[in-house]
């Protein structure tokens, strides 16, 4: 019976030839590497969006111009434009 037991560690010396194995595949990944340089062209196309984010902001200022109006009733109405500024 005991000397069985000696026998059971050889076993998991098997184990480890086969964890070599998927070490041997890593490297043929290292061709998809190669096709990964191309795709950064598509990049570029993203920034030009952006610019038109910018473009949404200016309009919101226009609403404030409709608050002096009634203060144009006065002489002074123009001037006062200038200090909320």
């Amino acid at each position: 019976g005991p000397p069985l037991g000696g026998q059971q560690s050889q076993p998991s010396a098997g184990d480890g030839n086969q964890d070599d194995g998927p070490q041997q595949r890593p490297p043929q990944q290292g061709g998809q590497q190669q096709q990964g340089p191309p795709r950064p062209q598509g990049k570029p196309q993203g920034p030009p969006q952006q610019g038109g984010h910018q473009q949404r902001p200016p309009p919101p200022p226009h609403g404030r111009p409709q608050g002096p109006p009634p203060q144009g009733g006065r002489p002074q109405g123009p001037p006062q434009g200038q200090s909320p500024q």
